[in-house]
Order: C-alpha cells, then sequence, then structure tokens
C-alpha cells in the first residue's frame, strides 16, 4: 500500500546541526551577518587565549612536574587538550566542506515527500539533539567536579597542573586569576569537545538516515498499479540522483572527519591507559576520585558514537542493492530492467568512513582500541 503524501512542509534535515553550529558560532569559527570586525576580533581573542595557549601551558607543566601524580595528571590533561585543539583547527580549516555538505541537502529533503519517510528523518534528527545534550551535560558536569575538587582541596592547587607566567601562589588575587581562566578554558574546551565529538557522528547519522529514505522510496517502485511504466522509470532515475548526490556527500564527509578521528583514536587508547594507571597508583580525595571517574567515562564516549554511527551507515548502505531487487521490477519495462542491474552494481560499494584512510570507523574498531588500552595499562602495571 503506497503512504499518501504528507501535506506537511518538507522536513529539513539541516536542523540536526543546529546545535554543533552554535557552538562553532560562540567559539569564534561562524561569523555573524552584523558586527563582522567585533566578531574577528573576538574569535581572534578566545582562540589565542584558550584554544593555543591554553594546551600550550600543560605542555610546558608535563616538563616542570616533579613527582609521579603530576606528571600523570598532567599526561593526561595535555594529550586530551592537545587533541582538542587540533580537532577545533580541523574543523575550522574544513568548514567549507561542511557547508558544501549541508547545501546537498535540500535536494534530499524535498524528496522525502511520503509519512514514512518523513517519520525516519523525524527520528533521526530528534536522536541527534538526545545525543548531543547527553554529551553536553556529561562534559559540563565533569568540568564542574573538577572545579569542585579544587575548591574543597586541602591544599591551594589549580584545577590542572599548568604553567603560567606569574606567580599564582604569591597572592590570592593571583590564584583568583589563576583559577578564573582555567575554569573558563576548561568549559570552552568542553564546548569544543563537545562539538567535535559529536558532529563526525551527527553527519553520519545524517546521511544514514537519507540512505534508510530513499530505500523506501525504491521500495515503493511498482507497487502502485496505477502509475504507468514510464512513472517508473523516472522514478527509479530521480532515485538514481539521489543516490548520487549521497555519494557525493559521503565523499566530503571521509576527508573532514577523517585525521580528527585517527587522532582520537590514538588519544583515546593512550589516555584510557595514562587515567586508569592515574587511578590505580595515586590515592586523592572523594571529589578526586569522582571527577576522575566521570574524566574516565568522557574518553570512552569521544569515539564512541561515531563509531556506533560508522557502524549504522556502512550496515545500511549494504542494504541499498536489496532494496532495489526489493521494488516490483518483474511488473517494468525492459529499459527499467537495465538500468536497475547498473544501479544495483554501483551500490555494491559500502560507504565505509576511515580514519587516516586507514581505520574503518565502527564499534570492531572501538573494542580494538579499549584492548590496546588494557594491554598498555597491563603492561605498565607489570613494569611498576
Amino acid at each position: 500500500m503506497v503512504h499518501p503524501l504528507d501535506t506537511m512542509s518538507y522536513i529539513k534535515t539541516n536542523a540536526a546541526f543546529k546545535h554543533n553550529w552554535a557552538c562553532w558560532r560562540f567559539l569564534g569559527m561562524h561569523p555573524t551577518e552584523r558586527y563582522k570586525a567585533l566578531y574577528a576580533i573576538y574569535s581572534m581573542v578566545l582562540n589565542i587565549t584558550i584554544t593555543l595557549f591554553y594546551p600550550s601551558s600543560l605542555v610546558i607543566a608535563v616538563f616542570l612536574s616533579d613527582n609521579i601524580k603530576q606528571i600523570l595528571e598532567a599526561l593526561v590533561l595535555t594529550a586530551t587538550n592537545v587533541a582538542c585543539s587540533s580537532k577545533q583547527i580541523n574543523a575550522f580549516l574544513r568548514r567549507s566542506d561542511i557547508l558544501a555538505i549541508e547545501s546537498l541537502l535540500p535536494r534530499l529533503d524535498s524528496r522525502a515527500h511520503h509519512s514514512d519517510e518523513q517519520r525516519i528523518l523525524k527520528a533521526m534528527i530528534k536522536t541527534s539533539y538526545t545525543f548531543f545534550y547527553v554529551y553536553f551535560v556529561v562534559y559540563v558536569s565533569t568540568g564542574l567536579l573538577s572545579e569542585i575538587a579544587t575548591l574543597f582541596a586541602t591544599n591551594k592547587r589549580l584545577m590542572y597542573p599548568a604553567w603560567l607566567p606569574f606567580d599564582w601562589k604569591s597572592s590570592n588575587f593571583n590564584y583568583a586569576v589563576a583559577n578564573i581562566y582555567q575554569f573558563v578554558g576548561i568549559m570552552v574546551g568542553i564546548v569544543q569537545e563537545c562539538v567535535n565529538d559529536t558532529f563526525p557522528a551527527i553527519y553520519m547519522g545524517v546521511l544514514t538516515g537519507h540512505i534508510q529514505a530513499l530505500m523506501k522510496r525504491i521500495e515503493r517502485i511498482g507497487t502502485n498499479t496505477r502509475i504507468s511504466l514510464e512513472r517508473n522509470y523516472e522514478e527509479l532515475v530521480h532515485c538514481i540522483q539521489d543516490y548520487q548526490i549521497l555519494k557525493q556527500y559521503y565523499n566530503v564527509l571521509q576527508p573532514i572527519t577523517s585525521g580528527a578521528l585517527f587522532l582520537q583514536f590514538f588519544v583515546t587508547a593512550i589516555v584510557v591507559c595514562i587515567t586508569a594507571v592515574y587511578l590505580v597508583f595515586v590515592d586523592g580525595s572523594a571529589f578526586d576520585m569522582i571527577y576522575l571517574g566521570f574524566y574516565f567515562a568522557c574518553i570512552l564516549m569521544e569515539i564512541l558514537l561515531s563509531c556506533y554511527y560508522g557502524n549504522e551507515l556502512l550496515y545500511e548502505s549494504h542494504l541499498i542493492t536489496n532494496a532495489i531487487y526489493s521494488c516490483s521490477w518483474t511488473e517494468q519495462s525492459e529499459r527499467f530492467k537495465k538500468v536497475m542491474i547498473i544501479f544495483m552494481q554501483s551500490t555494491q560499494m559500502d560507504m565505509s568512513v576511515k580514519a587516516g584512510g586507514l581505520i574503518n570507523v565502527n564499534l570492531e574498531s572501538y573494542m580494538a582500541v579499549l584492548k590496546s588500552s588494557y594491554s598498555l595499562f597491563a603492561v605498565l602495571i607489570k613494569a611498576t
């Protein structure tokens, strides 16, 4: 049975990215139409003082650390913040490609005019919002716990070991300035982490949603006997054009996410191990342990969402050929059948996102990273 046309306006799947673009605007990457000069100054100040100087101060602190606790703590934060800034710079350099992806969506959105297709896209947008909110809440909670642990510490200390161009121990004013800078810096870093950890997954999720909607359109071809063979052929051609747009989307998405995800795979393997060692060997307050538990969860989450959606994208792209074969092709014209065979052959290449062009971004790779972290952790435990 053919679903009736939905009388609602077309679903605009660009909406799935609205939180990411709002964050990028806050981070100085998405200029406003008005006050461009002021925004440029704001962006420059924010990114020099936070994106560049903040991780630099942590790197210097690693070399200035004089005990195992400081070294482990500095390494954990340094690796994460350097990766965070690197991903932010990558997103900044790839802005034009990200916008190019979004320019492809209106055509696909306009084709999703049946209720079953719109339900798929609405669910995809809702899911993207849910995941973004979850990541944001968990990341912000971790930052707040770090500040609470600092304020309730028995000795005056900073949130994280860092080099600063003044002696923060010399006065309460200097200490307040240093603490405020670190708190603001970590909160800005959290926004960077949240947007850069979710945007590859959300963009893969939108691609997956449109693949599912396309398969619904393909399977519906020929089911309405009142539609002529010529109209069915034209619909098949439109579906082929839709698939070509999806392939173009995938080809642009791959280089945008490749480098950042490769770096994140490497950093996750190292930081998970170091954090585990820190939890085992270093004594801390209750607040410190709770904070580190949340921090450990954040590290595990960083690539989890991308791996999940990479897995879904790979699985759904494999099903397109089956969807083509599932349409009512036996009753169609010879021209339809010839084009359908060519279409089926062209869809046999899967859409697998690769980190660094080498590592498949899927749940299997995620488990491999965790196993590598555990192996390294076991080696370090035996060595000590």
